[in-house]
């Protein structure tokens, strides 16, 4: 004889009641083994973490990291000094610092760039060479003037190397080659900052500004280690603190909250047994899995607590397993669906918070319903029973709510619809954002690169990679490239946001100028013939210690030329403005026949914010389709799933509008909100609905009142205890963590008062609708068994 899927799940939820001694024992052993996978989980922070997959511009970024580099494998650090660093004095320290950089194991000496190291053209008797500016063998007659005089025009040095004002050395920092992994990269941040710390090499009156991803990286880690120690303990003990004050007893209180401490657990154990790593947007799973997932321990206390009061503790514990069992289960797998589509995103660092946190929510559920019922039926038997029964039942104000909008359903339903239309009139939220938009003001990232804006060349990269095939050293190619650089490095454009621009043209621009003896007519020029260009560029070559290798793909064979960019920290819409500028002189200065492409860690950066609509659109879609089915087949009624659904479109247009209103920019950590709140927030409507079905209220208004006033209880203590665990995000160093505690708060309260106001009246009217037609309401098909 088969039997059905519900007596199935029926017999399952009480599994733990029949096997307790098991049920511990398995939740214990599971526990321990996800406990020992947690030693292996990973912090990734690459940026490229945040760039979309599969989009043309990323393919382009790709290819050139491939050719180039990659922007974490250099750091770039400023030293100021209290003296002119073109003098004799300062061109010793240069020099010192830049020997010591180069014994660094983790730095690579041959590409280590510095005001001493730099090769530049120079005369040497009748001979044009390429040699560092200084070399100690120079010290005699080292003359900071005439020194002034030969880089104050060369863009290879200045904004790059050294400042207008002559008291910034720069110092462009390669890994050393071989080792590019995530340890070696922050072993190499972590040894410059050091280096260029008070207490490393710098002296007494001198000041390091370093930047860089592979030094931000180091900042963005520290940062991590910070919230993580601080968010965990403060969302338990509030949560404590809450549990406490509702339940009155210290047992059934540690009880759940040790159950989904053990969800915690299991989530960073999959996380570290499945190489799901903590990103700077993931440093909030234990938290969010410790406090949307304390919702079951919250509704199973609950009603058992309710249950008390006319039963033994076994049978009531039985009573409310069986009630709240599998509203959970379905309201747990509604919020695993809103996590899991985060999984659809094209972004790597948002589908690495997708999954984890939707296995932690099933997790919770299996902990909680495996382990609370015989916990506290073994430790605290009579503690709930005795808080149940003190003292007369207070009246319940949730039916005196319930009972107002039954008296005028249409009230709240019409005054709902004119605040959506009105929430409607301020969307779109705005998509102005920039790079380091998720850190502080005055965050030391942000002030550095301010700083490298105002007084030397910025640290914001843009790339124009030039596609010039056979045509490298075709003197209208060349020609064109020094044009564009100069344009780019002029009054207008910087006027745009470009602080300095690099070519191979410049490097063969200087050296045809020094070869002529540095005649002011020449300035500027280059070469007619192929051969001249090709022989300037094997000046370099020849050095030994070749400039240009950074600036074409191939030092033999050069197809593809580089133009290397460093930019302001531009909001989206300039950025953007910036670049039509820069295609369109690269249009002008270029031959026919050559093509380029702008590309850069920057313009990724401001790619994703290009797709944040659809990003946002794929997930909250996928999201409400998967959610959607689940409550057509738990409720086994599209009409009422349906009326369950529309209360939880609410908190999405008032969080849109919340937006627009505090001019909070949608950004790659803002548009993960809509799915995680629509998962969450359909939770209290499926419990408010089971609970109707339960009692055969859905036809009663009477019964909807009843169940407002016995699920409303753990609808508000719920929803209380989300927003003061998600509150806890307020104390991020990371403001897009703050941004994150404070939307979702709000748009938990969104969404009780939708669950609380909203959906009573839908149901009130659905009633009087299958009155007023002389027919009953649909029927509830799929009533949870008690």
């Amino acid at each position: 004889m088969l039997r059905s899927p519900q007596g199935a799940l029926e017999r399952a939820l009480v599994l733990s009641l029949r096997y307790p001694r098991a049920s511990v024992f398995g939740v214990c052993a599971l526990t321990v083994a996800f406990a020992c996978c947690i030693p292996w989980l990973q912090r990734d922070v690459r940026m490229e973490k945040i760039f979309p997959d599969e989009h043309p511009l990323r393919a382009i970024h790709d290819a050139f990291r491939a050719t180039f580099g990659s922007d974490d494998t250099t750091a770039f650090c400023v030293v100021e000094l209290p003296y002119d660093v073109l003098s004799q004095r300062g061109i010793r320290r240069v020099h010192a610092l830049t020997e010591q950089l180069a014994q660094l194991r983790c730095v690579d000496p041959e590409r280590l760039t510095s005001l001493s190291s730099a090769p530049l053209a120079k005369v040497r008797g009748v001979d044009v060479e390429v040699s560092p500016v200084y070399t100690p063998e120079e010290d005699a007659t080292w003359n900071p003037e005439a020194q002034w005089a030969l880089l104050r025009t060369n863009p290879a040095v200045m904004n790059r190397l050294l400042s207008e004002d002559r008291r910034l050395a720069g110092f462009w920092i390669p890994l050393a080659p071989g080792d590019e992994s995530e340890s070696a990269r922050r072993e190499f941040g972590l040894t410059l900052l050091e280096f260029f710390s008070p207490e490393g090499a710098l002296a007494a009156g001198e000041t390091g500004y370093l930047e860089g991803f592979a030094v931000s990286n180091v900042r963005v880690l520290k940062l991590m280690d910070s919230d993580l120690r601080a968010f965990f303990p403060l969302a338990f003990a509030l949560i404590f603190l809450a549990l406490g004050a509702v339940f009155r007893r210290l047992v059934p209180t540690l009880l759940a909250l040790v159950t989904v401490g053990l969800s915690t657990v299991w989530t960073l154990g999959f996380m570290g047994l499945t190489g799901f790593p903590l990103s700077f947007l993931s440093t909030v799973i234990p938290v969010m899995v410790l406090v949307v997932c304390v919702g079951d321990a919250i509704y199973l206390l609950t009603r058992f607590r309710q249950e008390l009061a006319d039963r033994l503790p076994a049978a009531a514990m039985r009573a409310a397993v069986e009630e709240v069992g599998r509203a959970c289960l379905f309201t747990s797998l509604t919020t695993a669906c809103g996590f899991a589509s985060l999984a659809t995103s094209r972004a790597e660092i948002v589908r690495e918070l997708g999954i984890p946190v939707a296995f932690g929510v099933l997790a919770a559920y299996l902990t909680t319903f495996a382990l609370l019922p015989p916990l506290v039926l073994w430790l605290s038997p009579t503690a709930l029973a005795q808080a149940a029964r003190k003292g007369p039942r207070k009246v319940n104000p949730l039916g005196w709510v319930a009972r107002a909008i039954r008296r005028r359903p249409l009230v709240v339903v019409v005054a709902s619809t004119l605040l959506v239309l009105g929430d409607l009139a301020l969307l779109p939220p705005s998509r102005e954002t920039r790079m380091l938009n998720d850190f502080d003001e005055d965050d030391p990232l942000v002030v550095t690169r301010d700083f490298f804006e105002e007084r030397m060349g910025g640290a914001v990269p843009l790339e124009l990679v030039i596609d010039a095939g056979e045509r490298a050293f075709d003197p209208a190619v060349q020609r064109g490239l020094l044009a564009l650089g100069e344009e780019l490095r002029g009054p207008a454009l910087r006027g745009e946001g470009v602080l300095y621009a690099l070519s191979l043209a410049d490097f063969l621009s200087d050296a045809y100028l020094t070869m002529n003896e540095r005649d002011p007519a020449v300035a500027g020029t280059l070469p007619d013939s192929p051969e001249a260009l090709a022989e300037l560029h094997f000046l370099y070559w020849f050095s030994g210690e070749d400039p240009t290798e950074a600036y074409v793909d191939s030092v033999d064979d050069p197809r593809q030329l580089r133009l290397q960019m460093r930019i302001e920290n531009l909001y989206t819409t300039r950025f953007y403005a910036l670049l039509e500028r820069v295609d369109a002189a690269a249009q002008r200065h270029l031959p026919e026949g050559v093509s380029w492409k702008l590309t850069g860690a920057s313009v990724m950066n401001q790619v994703i914010q290009s797709t944040l609509t659809e990003e946002m659109t794929r997930t909250v879609g996928t999201a409400f389709v998967l959610v959607f089915l689940l409550i057509v087949v738990f409720f086994r009624s599209p009409t009422l799933a349906a009326l369950a659904i529309l209360p939880n479109l609410l908190p999405l247009l008032l969080l849109g509008g919340l937006m627009v209103v505090s001019g909070t920019a949608l950004s790659l950590s803002t548009s993960v909100l809509f799915a995680i709140v629509f998962g969450i927030s359909v939770d209290d409507t499926i419990h408010v609905v089971a609970g109707l079905q339960h009692r055969d209220g859905l036809n009663d208004p009477e019964g909807i009142v009843q169940t407002l006033e016995e699920t409303g209880v753990a609808l508000l203590l719920s929803s209380v205890v989300l927003v003061l665990g998600f509150s806890v995000l307020l104390a991020s160093e990371f403001p897009a963590n703050r941004l994150f505690g404070a939307m979702v708060s709000a748009a938990i309260g969104f969404a009780l008062a939708g669950d609380l106001l909203l959906l009573p009246a839908l149901l009130f009217l659905k009633v009087e609708r299958g009155r007023a037609g002389g027919s009953p309401a649909e029927p509830a098909q799929a009533s949870t068994p008690g």
